[in-house]
């Protein structure tokens, strides 16, 4: 059976790209999106990859974990959670923009991290598409800290900028990069 990965931001054209290359890689996608994102999960099952379009607030614990049990019960365990993040909004929405960005990858990566140690490991990856500075230092942050208490487990957390997504995606999924952990790749 193939690996399966989450994709949050699914509808985005970032979102879809990763998941798309995340399917060219052989892995099952699953797409996490509030948006409709059934497009990209035809164009994975035209690779002959199975996918799965859920509707989920990735900012709301119930709906994350009930998006897991979705996941789970339709792909299987993920072994790959990518988050695919987005700027903040401008003034006023700054503040609860950036509030819920940053409380997504949490809840998303708590939510995967007993599937990925009952399986022996996984990769939690951020892919970061912000010029907001807090949301950055946040997200780096965060990524340092988990990739610490989860190497004991195999699992790797990392950051990296969506100008890398085509080159370093396939890299930091795949066995070779088992001990690449608690980096940010930017530009």
């Amino acid at each position: 059976m193939a690996r399966v990965a989450i994709v949050t931001g699914g509808a985005s054209e970032i979102g879809a790209a990763v998941a798309l290359r995340l399917a060219q890689c052989g892995m099952g996608v699953a797409l996490l999106d509030e948006n409709a994102c059934t497009d990209t999960a035809h164009r994975i099952t035209e690779l002959g990859m199975r996918s799965a379009a859920i509707g989920a607030d990735v900012t709301d614990a119930t709906s994350v974990d009930a998006a897991l049990a979705e996941v789970c019960s339709t792909l299987g365990d993920p072994e790959v959670l990518v988050n695919v993040v987005g700027d903040a909004l401008p003034e006023p929405d700054w503040y609860a923009s950036t509030a819920s960005r940053l409380r997504a990858v949490f809840l998303l990566s708590r939510a995967v991290v007993d599937p990925m140690i009952k399986n022996g490991g996984g990769r939690i990856i951020t892919v970061a598409e912000c010029s907001n500075a807090t949301i950055w230092a946040g997200l780096s942050g965060f990524t340092r800290t988990i990739a610490l208490e989860l190497s004991p487990f195999g699992i790797t957390s990392n950051v990296i900028d969506p100008a890398h997504v085509a080159g370093a995606l396939p890299f930091l999924v795949g066995a070779e990069a088992s001990t690449v952990t608690g980096q940010v790749v930017s530009v």
